[in-house]
């Protein structure tokens, strides 16, 4: 039989695992499966709840991404230093 495992501090979804006795689950499992067609869904303790359809997630970590990516820039000070590191290292050699 499939259960379905959840974080126990969020009630995200982790996993999909086999059982036999639907009536002895680990912790944090659920019988309760989730809706197929949406990802980050929650589960309340009797359902799951939210979650979004896979093309908005599929939207939103790219977003996500391109936002850490333009983050990741390095500050003036750090490209100033890397300027005369490189400045030095063509004189020394």
């Amino acid at each position: 039989m499939k259960a379905f495992m959840y974080d126990q501090h969020y009630g995200y979804l982790l996993a999909e695992i086999e059982v036999v006795d639907a009536n002895n689950l680990p912790p944090y499992t659920t019988t309760v499966a989730p809706d197929p067609t949406k990802s980050y869904q929650k589960f309340n303790s009797t359902e799951w709840v939210g979650g979004m359809d896979d093309a908005t997630f599929q939207q939103q970590v790219a977003a996500s991404i391109a936002q850490q990516q333009a983050n990741i820039k390095p500050s003036e000070s750090a490209q100033a230093m890397n300027t005369l590191g490189l400045q030095v290292a063509s004189l020394t050699a």
